[in-house]
């Protein structure tokens, strides 16, 4: 059976009883797309230059630094615990997560940029500024890519093509990256003033961020719905214990996203430092992050078809496998000023990385199921509000540990040691191998798999047809 979706594509039904199990057209899937590229604008450009805007350009040490990191993301953790409750309540004429997204998109924007905004204070108002403009930009950043992250469940329950959203929102989303990687550096050399290029740099991404946002509302639709009753709005703590604490298959995703994210925080956050000291190459600096970009674009991508022929968890083993072996060559036997050889390596982590976040995010919607399945129970508010509070977490963790390990090797930008380059080496490669083989061991016993699932669902419809 077809029926012509919003996207003006047709789609096949899987189940004809169940309109929420449909397969999604292409234009739908850019849509979605659209969110990750406009949050990737600001978000990576904050992931990829704050941290050096703060030491080399804001004038804050690497300890305040670090502070202002763990204590922002550390909030936003627990905002995100909150903000969870507030989506599942959120019942309106444009659904229960597109009106965050549209609502939330001007004040990304905003905070992004007021984040790289150096007015002329005291040492002490610099760090507080600091603290308050990057924790408000994390908080509404989290208001509007929480409630993001979960439109894929309600979307569809169509297993196919929540991997392939999945694939999509990992493509745009480096594509973002890719944007702001190559053209910030270019931006940033045109101004004499080093304060002056990170502030128009940022406001260039952001408005554009502030468009494809508004793009991705318009181009979803919300299918999988679920009325309120009166005692769905109430938080019950046997319904904390049950979606969360019982439900194995999200707490066994959470340790290894814990681990995952270790290394996509850690190595995004010292790349610069790694261009500009140990490579001694910072003219190599837009090339490097092309290549990172594209290979990460071209990894989610092969991502979709490596989760429909492996299934989730063996292509995470594959990938993970892949990550370890790229980061300890790079460390053992790469020399960093051999640009080709490094660069052969880093292509090896990101696809690694990335096709571990692809499969990481379709494993995610499959535990809103595994909730609903086994107790009855569908909150994809709390389940991915829980989640995001873990991914933020993992980041403050990640962007706390470069910090320090700054700190720790007496980073000075105006004096850099040989025993400051040592550290930032170890944390781009040693650090990474550490955690791509604890992410591995971690997922190892994830019990979902794709014949698992497809009993959830058909178990799921019978209930409701019933």
């Amino acid at each position: 059976m077809a029926t012509l979706d919003f996207t003006g594509a047709s789609s096949t039904i899987t189940n004809p009883t169940n309109a929420s199990n449909v397969r999604i057209g292409i234009l739908e899937k850019v849509g979605f797309g659209l969110g990750d590229f406009a949050s990737n604008l600001t978000f990576g450009f904050i992931n990829l230059f704050l941290l050096f805007f703060f030491t080399n350009v804001y004038g804050l040490g690497a300890a305040d630094a670090a502070l202002i990191f763990m204590l922002a993301r550390v909030l936003d953790g627990v905002y995100n615990l909150i903000l969870g409750q507030l989506i599942d309540l959120t019942h309106t004429r444009f659904g229960k997560l597109r009106p965050y997204i549209l609502f939330g998109a001007i004040p990304v924007g905003v905070l992004a940029i007021l984040c790289f905004t150096n007015f002329s204070l005291s040492s002490e108002a610099k760090f507080y500024y600091a603290l308050c403009s990057y924790t408000g930009y994390c908080l509404i950043y989290s208001t509007v890519n929480t409630p993001y992250s979960g439109l894929n469940t309600i979307i569809t329950q169509d297993a196919a093509s929540r991997s392939s959203l999945s694939a999509f929102r990992l493509s745009f989303a480096y594509t973002g990256y890719l944007l702001v990687s190559t053209c910030a550096s270019l931006i940033i050399a045109q101004f004499d003033s080093a304060e002056d290029s990170y502030f128009y740099a940022i406001a260039i991404f952001a408005i554009l961020a502030i468009i494809l946002f508004f793009g991705c509302f318009a181009l979803t639709h919300e299918r999988v719905q679920k009325e309120l009753s009166p005692e769905d709005r109430k938080l019950k703590l046997s319904d904390i214990k049950n979606v969360i604490f019982k439900n194995g298959p999200l707490l066994q995703l959470s340790l290894f996203t814990l681990a995952l994210y270790q290394v996509y925080t850690m190595w995004m956050s010292i790349a610069i430092y790694y261009l500009n000291y140990v490579m001694a190459a910072p003219e190599f600096i837009s090339v490097f992050f092309l290549i990172q970009a594209l290979t990460a674009i071209i990894s989610a991508i092969v991502a979709d078809p490596l989760l429909r022929a492996l299934d989730k968890k063996p292509t995470i083993f594959m990938a993970m496998t892949l990550g370890v072996a790229a980061a300890l060559c790079q460390y053992f036997f790469i020399d960093p000023q051999n640009k080709v050889a490094v660069m052969i390596c880093v292509i090896g982590i990101n696809a690694a990385l990335t096709i571990g976040l692809v499969a990481m995010w379709a494993m995610l919607a499959d535990t809103v199921e595994y909730a609903q399945f086994k107790f009855g129970i569908r909150k994809e508010g709390l389940i991915y509000g829980f989640f995001n509070c873990i991914t933020r977490v993992a980041m403050a963790i990640g962007g706390a540990l470069a910090a320090m390990a700054l700190a720790l090797t007496h980073y000075d930008a105006n004096n850099v040691t040989p025993e400051a380059i040592a550290g930032i080496n170890i944390l781009m490669t040693l650090a990474c191998a550490g955690f791509f083989a604890l992410a591995a061991l971690l997922i190892a016993f994830y019990p979902i798999n794709r014949s698992f699932y497809q009993q959830m669902i058909t178990t799921l419809q019978e209930r409701t047809s019933s």
